[in-house]
């Protein structure tokens, strides 16, 4: 390291403490500008306190109404569906009134619901797969749902499962910025 640096570097730290120390003994002989300090510090506290409380509130009123509304939010991960939801994309999927006879989920190959189900029936346990429903029918007792991705071109490559592994329907697309 070259000697002029380090002796540069020294007395600037030398130089800084001294500062310090002398401010620091100017700040100690003036009671009113400790005493100001310390009642800006209180205010701070004050605030910093009324703003943990509001955090709070607004974090408790915000998990009920997610609970409430049985919001989950999932990343889209693939392009199957990329005419409609992009790489990245952020979704907000729920599952509250999705129930029989399934009213709320609209068929078709350009305006069916989009849902996403549990990829068990028809592969790797455990994903969730996001496609639009093309036809539900009633039989054996329970409700089926037939799903195609909007980017298959070909609309007879669907996929089939019952009402049992249904998790939601997707009710908002936030679109991923970055792309």
């Amino acid at each position: 390291m070259n000697r002029k640096l380090v002796a540069f570097v020294f007395v600037s730290v030398i130089a800084g403490i001294g500062v310090g120390l002398g401010l620091g003994m100017v700040l100690q002989r003036t009671p009113a500008y400790v005493s100001q300090l310390e009642s800006e510090v209180s205010t701070l506290q004050s605030e910093l306190a009324t703003l943990n409380t509001t955090y709070c509130e607004l974090e408790a009123n915000h998990t009920s109404l997610i609970e409430a509304l049985d919001l989950q939010f999932m990343r889209m991960m693939s392009y199957n569906m990329a005419m409609t939801i992009s790489f990245g994309d952020l979704l907000v999927i729920t599952s509250s009134e999705l129930e029989a006879p399934y009213d709320m989920i609209d068929v078709g190959y350009t305006n069916g619901t989009i849902v996403a189900y549990w990829r068990d029936p028809v592969g790797k346990p455990g994903e969730l797969i996001v496609q639009r429903v093309v036809k539900k029918e009633y039989k054996d007792g329970k409700w089926h749902f037939t799903t195609h991705a909007d980017n298959n071109i070909m609309p007879n490559v669907v996929e089939r499962f019952s009402e049992e592994y249904l998790f939601g329907r997707v009710i908002a697309i936030i679109s991923d910025s970055s792309e």
